[in-house]
């Protein structure tokens, strides 16, 4: 992976290709970390123009069957280019999301995701990534018992 400057090239291809391919073949593509696309594509708004309002697929339908519970719902909306909340109102509408509500929404996928990266990753950061608020964030680690110190 490398700490260049993004070039023209990569933010057109990130532009192109976010929400058709997995976010982890554009990172093996550039060389870049997954973050770090994710990142550059809130940047360039190539998150909010490839999330337009779209049917669902039968695959994209039975995706998120398989694997509510098991990623994060925005590492779901990332994989098929669907918004968390989309992602939350179609778990909810299959009866995989039992109870919807944004803020009091953490699955045991979330917790460990938190705890494996709360002190080391900025909490706006880790905000983004599991489609949640600063203060849902510092809330729930403070329930949890962590600290900004490192946690493992």
């Amino acid at each position: 992976m490398h700490y260049a400057r993004w070039t023209d090239q990569e933010e057109k291809y990130v532009a192109d290709n976010y929400g058709k391919i997995p976010i982890v073949e554009i990172s093996r593509i550039l060389g870049r970390t997954v973050e770090t696309i994710k990142q550059r594509a809130y940047i360039i708004d190539a998150v909010t123009r490839h999330m337009t309002h779209t049917s669902w697929t039968l695959e994209q339908d039975q995706y998120v069957k398989a694997n509510y519970g098991k990623l994060t719902t925005r590492e779901m909306g990332d994989s098929i280019g669907k918004t968390v909340t989309a992602i939350r109102d179609r778990a909810y509408k299959f009866g995989v999301e039992t109870y919807h509500a944004k803020h009091t929404h953490w699955t045991p996928v979330y917790d460990r995701y938190l705890k494996s990266h709360y002190g080391s990753v900025p909490s706006k950061r880790l905000a983004f990534s599991l489609g949640k608020t600063v203060a849902a964030i510092n809330a729930h680690a403070f329930r949890l018992g962590l600290t900004k110190k490192r946690n493992k």
